[in-house]
């Protein structure tokens, strides 16, 4: 018997099951239903003219992209990676000010570190970021260099998430080692990369290839374990699989309504013949300065190749506000006056689940309770690789 699936949401979560699904069953027949007049969730390029800006995630590590790099490569895109320039390294933070690197901070990070193994180790189910890194490393490294690491990643400042769900690997070895060791460790190899044509071709390339039926603008309003209802037609299968956002599919099910999530504006800004008064990745903002700007990303100085040389291109992730606010910031930031030709902004609503402190609780039941097979950046890991990992492990369970 020819099985069916129904795939809920046309991400890179619900793309890439749909391809592993392919494989695995090559005849089977696959639906999936996406709510927006075109695939890739978080992920799509905003183009102009001979260069572009990616709306979503737009740069992954090499040495934490297994399944990422796996799936370019089964998608023939290997020779579109783009490795980042080695200015890319050049990191900042804006303090009290200034910008600054983080190096600047040797003495408090030196103390800080001496004074860890001394520390005593946690006891609790779960605390938050805030607590646990002025617990090991003291109140000014909290709330100065892992706050705004926190704010980049996840959207949130350090008192309102969890290091459980965030940073669990951390939070574990805390419990009985010290974590100064990790400090010394040698880093993997592997430099940041994209794709040097925009993320969007892995998921154009990735809808052709696993010849499914997808049905776009088609929003689920209803949902139960033999089928989902959109745009009044009930689409069944003999199995489900929802990439919804967990807002969404908590709403849906019933089993989780109350989900906290992240709003973020993502802003773009390019300028003709003003190169950048510094050089590097771009810098992160933490949340003690007060500021709407979570980080800038300078894309002109991080993948050059995307864009001619006379034009500098730069991103914003703001918590509010649009891309007026990140050519205000330029301003006060780098004291850079120019006037951009070109800018655009959009809010990215419930952006992230907020991992709030006992979050693993809530999604421990979720998932038991759940009549569906659930994907997605709520459950093991919120990267584009981590979402693909799931997709894969999900598929291999059916």
């Amino acid at each position: 018997m020819i099985p069916s699936f129904l795939i809920l949401g046309g991400g890179i979560s619900g793309l890439s099951a749909a391809w592993f699904l392919r494989k695995r069953y090559p005849d089977a027949k696959i639906t999936l239903l996406e709510k927006e007049s075109q695939l890739g969730g978080k992920i799509g390029s905003c183009r102009h003219s001979d260069f572009f800006f990616e709306k979503g995630p737009r740069t992954f590590s090499a040495a934490r992209s297994k399944h990422l790099l796996a799936l370019i490569r089964e998608m023939d895109l290997e020779e579109q990676i783009l490795y980042a320039s080695a200015r890319a390294k050049k990191r900042y933070l804006w303090v009290d000010g200034a910008l600054r690197s983080p190096l600047s901070f040797w003495k408090e990070l030196l103390v800080a570190l001496l004074k860890e193994p001394f520390q005593a180790h946690g006891t609790e189910e779960d605390e938050s970021i805030a607590s646990f890194a002025t617990r090991r490393f003291g109140s000014f490294i909290a709330k100065t260099v892992v706050d705004p690491i926190a704010l980049g990643i996840y959207g949130a400042n350090v008192e309102e998430l969890s290091m459980r769900s965030c940073f669990p690997t951390l939070f574990f070895r805390e419990r009985t080692k010290s974590l100064l060791p990790l400090f010394f460790r040698k880093s993997p190899a592997g430099n940041l990369f994209t794709l040097r044509d925009g993320m969007e071709l892995l998921i154009q390339r990735l809808a052709q290839r696993a010849k499914i039926n997808i049905h776009l603008g088609h929003e689920v309003t209803k949902l139960n374990s033999q089928g989902a209802v959109a745009n009044g037609n009930l689409f069944s299968a003999d199995h489900i699989l929802s990439a919804l956002p967990l807002a969404v599919i908590g709403r849906l099910t019933g089993l989780w309504p109350q989900v906290r999530s992240v709003d973020l504006v993502v802003a773009h800004l390019a300028y003709e013949n003003a190169p950048l008064p510094k050089e590097g990745f771009g810098y992160l903002v933490p949340g003690k300065e007060k500021e709407s700007l979570l980080g800038m990303i300078w894309e002109s100085s991080l993948f050059p190749e995307q864009s001619p040389a006379h034009i500098t291109r730069v991103t914003g992730i703001l918590r509010q506000g649009d891309a007026s606010l990140l050519q205000e910031a330029m301003k006060r930031h780098l004291s850079f006056s120019s006037k951009p030709f070109f800018s655009s902004s959009a809010l990215i609503r419930e952006a992230l689940p907020l991992f709030f402190v006992g979050y693993h609780k809530h999604l421990s039941s979720f998932l038991e309770k759940s009549s569906v097979s659930l994907l997605g950046n709520y459950i093991d890991n919120p990267s584009v690789d981590g979402c693909i990992a799931r997709s894969l492990a999900v598929v291999e369970k059916i």
